[in-house]
């Protein structure tokens, strides 16, 4: 219980785990929704002649631990995953 757990996914294990008093777990959160809209919408304007206005969109990351597991913009974004 003296090891830290940082997670790439909101998987049902990663989540025990960070619920859990016995261990310090996070996982990095990915907007899931706004990184397949945005995808979608940038093939779709493509496919239309258009140029992608970026090369790169950050559609950010959030961190997930005990302390933020209730926090409205990590439930916001568990919500689309």
């Amino acid at each position: 219980t003296d090891i830290t757990v940082v997670g790439f996914d909101m998987s049902d294990e990663i989540r025990s785990l960070i619920e859990s008093s016995d261990y310090h777990a996070s996982t990095m959160l990915q907007r899931q929704y706004d990184m397949s809209y945005r995808g979608v919408g940038t093939i779709l304007d493509m496919l239309e002649g258009g140029t992608p206005s970026v090369k790169f969109e950050d559609t950010g990351v959030a961190t997930v631990n005990h302390a933020t597991m209730d926090d409205p913009d990590i439930m916001e974004v568990l919500s689309h995953n």
